[in-house]
């Protein structure tokens, strides 16, 4: 494959987690520690750089926080949008589909002379690591953690050192590089992120801002709407914003485990009043269920990575199995039209922490959130849906044992399925 393949590496630049494309341009926009980079998608060739370091005050108060120099990953799988020690990598157009990557060598200690080291390497904490890069029209909104103080930019999206404007961070893009988050932009400017919301990362939450429409974040401190939660992608379809992520399982009382989610609010969503008040009223989430089928069932319950196809509805998505259990992956694919299914109801609901989970009928199967109910008929709605949905999503997997795998892509004919990054020794 290496033939194929185009490769950009900047001298003593690290942590290229984040692309997009600019199609207008046929550019791609990479996002590094401290660095933005242009480049051209036919072979990777650099046509801008713009340097966005943190201040000499930023980086102390981060230290005077109690924040290291250097931080190391947390043990047991990687997930999404963890810092990545890697260069990237392009393989040029092949029957009409490409792919790109971010893809580390397995062990630290192999690989060519001068390639990066695999994220498991200390990495220098407070510093400035880009975690949003989302392109709205002809500017680019980008975000970094800046020392644990994050803030975001809008940028001319083909001269990258234009900044246009400067804005906090928080609730928009994670403090922590190591906390994984997701954010999308709508065509109407409105600005969905699902991020850590304080210094210490307690606070999870899936936060509407910018746009025209009232700012609306998940219950906070509530481990009922999320627990935990580990953000792996969001997808703008239709009237409402999904998000997918895996989490404690509140509901599981047997021991502590992870399971994969489909959470989803409405776009036109205004929140409630008194306890809804800046909280959504429409926030469901359903378990997504990724396992061999038997009498005992073989669950992948910790979703890694997702690709959606709007051609066919569908979405693929890559799982893995529970840190203790037998180290494996699987792809399963969802259709969108059995996603929305399972948001219409029965929902799982416990009045207290020492009742059992019941099921919940819902009380107007036909809402859908384009008009919106008295706020009384909403908080009854919300009820149980923000709480727990019971529905679950099956899937029969595609397996490679002994191989973690973290990113999945389509191919534009839909006939093919590729993984396009792993990480792990393959077994025999």
């Amino acid at each position: 494959m290496e033939p194929w393949m185009c490769r950009f590496k900047a001298e003593g630049t690290v942590d290229y987690s984040q692309l997009t494309f600019d199609p207008g341009q046929n550019e791609l926009i990479v996002g590094a520690r401290n660095h933005l980079f242009r480049l051209n998608l036919e072979d990777l060739s650099l046509i801008q750089e713009a340097e966005w370091h943190c201040d000499e005050f930023t980086k102390g108060a981060c230290f005077s926080r109690g924040k290291s120099e250097v931080v190391r990953n947390h043990n047991g799988h990687a997930g999404a949008g963890q810092p990545q020690k890697a260069a990237v990598n392009y393989r040029p157009k092949l029957r009409q589909s490409w792919r790109v990557a971010a893809c580390p060598k397995s062990d630290p200690g192999e690989g060519e002379e001068g390639e990066e080291v695999s994220p498991r390497a200390p990495q220098e904490e407070c510093q400035n690591y880009i975690r949003v890069l989302l392109v709205n029209g002809n500017r680019l909104f980008t975000c970094g953690t800046n020392a644990f103080t994050p803030i975001c930019t809008n940028r001319t999206l083909t001269n990258l050192t234009e900044i246009h404007d400067q804005i906090s961070g928080m609730a928009r893009c994670p403090y922590n590089p190591l906390h994984n988050s997701t954010a999308l932009i709508t065509s109407s400017g409105e600005l969905y992120a699902a991020t850590a919301m304080d210094f210490s990362g307690r606070d999870p939450a899936i936060y509407r801002s910018l746009g025209g429409l009232p700012p609306l974040r998940t219950a906070q401190y509530n481990s009922k709407w999320l627990n935990e939660p580990n953000f792996v992608s969001s997808y703008d379809i239709g009237n409402f914003t999904y998000f997918f992520f895996r989490e404690n399982a509140v509901e599981h009382d047997c021991g502590r485990t992870v399971f994969s989610r489909a959470g989803r609010v409405c776009k036109n969503d205004i929140g409630g009043r008194f306890l809804l008040e800046d909280t959504w009223t429409t926030f469901m989430k359903a378990r997504l269920n990724c396992s061999r089928p038997g009498e005992i069932p073989f669950n992948y319950n910790e979703l890694q990575g997702t690709f959606y196809l709007p051609e066919l509805e569908l979405l693929y998505g890559i799982f893995t199995t529970n840190v203790n259990s037998i180290a494996a992956s699987a792809v399963c694919a969802f259709n969108l039209s059995a996603i929305s299914q399972v948001f219409n109801g029965p929902f799982k609901y416990q009045e207290n922490s020492r009742s059992a989970w019941l099921p919940y009928p819902n009380p107007n199967p036909d809402f859908q959130g384009f008009n919106f109910p008295s706020p009384d008929v909403a908080r009854a709605l919300i009820r149980c849906p923000s709480q727990k949905s019971t529905m679950i999503l099956f899937s029969q997997p595609r397996e490679r044992r002994g191989i973690d795998l973290f990113k999945v892509s389509v191919s534009s004919a839909a006939s093919q399925q590729e993984l396009i990054c792993n990480q792990g020794p393959v077994s025999a």
